[in-house]
């Protein structure tokens, strides 16, 4: 379905329908290395691309979401131990990284249980719904490494999580239970289930109208990075999917008491 290589030693990518179910598959920890970084960029690349997809389903296998960066990865390592520009490197391919996937025009679900760490927190936390198993922690520990919090990510977490748990989870360093996060910003479900509620609200919104999730999730996006937005904008994406093929199907599909089929036209 892809134009791109997917390592199977670091990511399981199938496909179900409109829905592409991505698995961090990288053992023990699901670290992040150089390679899974450069992985994650180029799948997020594609997608970008593939017109019928609707809606990505990501998780990850083992006990833990993920274990942050891979600090015995030797690529990694050797940025690390270079000049300047060489460790700067790692944080452009990070917010390269994080900006594919918050710049995705489709919905992201995510499932996450045990340890949400550093990297992966960070995808995790760019993700349009978010599903945890209740016993999850999440932590940043930059801080407590002598590092900078970067990849773009602080504008993020303002926004999701609010400044106060923002402050606590950058400047604590510490992990801190998903209970603890705003209410809304993050599902909690029983951890043998919380992997089976992402799949299923993927499919619904992968079952929904295209051309209107696509408009909705365009300008709350851009609502939340604080870009102008007003009635004309409004007026314009409301004339546009009430033109389409879509809106058609899914008045008729409401009148007759179906489920829609839609093209995305």
């Amino acid at each position: 379905m892809l134009g791109v290589e997917v390592p199977s030693d670091l990511l399981d990518v199938s496909y179900d329908g409109h829905v592409a179910y991505v698995r961090l598959h990288h053992p023990p920890a699901n670290r992040f290395s150089f390679a899974m970084m450069h992985a994650l960029e180029n799948l997020a690349q594609a997608f970008a691309d593939a017109p019928d997809l609707r809606a990505i389903c990501l998780s990850a296998s083992g006990p833990d979401f993920s274990q942050g960066a891979d600090l015995k990865d030797p690529m990694l390592a050797a940025q690390m131990a270079g000049d300047a520009d060489k460790r700067g490197e790692i944080a452009r391919l990070g917010a390269r990284l994080i900006d594919a996937w918050a710049s995705l025009p489709i919905p992201i679900v995510v499932s996450a249980r045990g340890r949400i760490i550093g990297a992966g927190a960070c995808l995790f936390t760019v993700c349009d719904f978010r599903y945890a198993a209740s016993n999850a922690t999440i932590a940043f520990p930059e801080v407590d490494r002598g590092m900078h919090l970067a990849w773009g990510i602080l504008p993020h977490l303002a926004r999701e999580y609010g400044a106060p748990v923002t402050r606590r989870l950058t400047l604590g360093g510490k992990p801190i239970s998903v209970q603890q996060l705003p209410v809304g910003s993050v599902s909690l479900e029983e951890p043998d289930a919380v992997d089976e509620r992402a799949r299923e609200w993927s499919k619904a919104l992968a079952a929904k109208p295209p051309l209107a999730v696509r408009a909705i999730l365009s300008a709350l996006r851009a609502i939340a990075r604080g870009e102008p937005h007003d009635a004309v904008q409004d007026i314009e994406a409301f004339a546009a999917t009430t033109g389409s093929d879509d809106f058609r199907e899914a008045l008729m599909a409401w009148f007759d008491r179906r489920d829609g089929v839609y093209e995305g036209r």
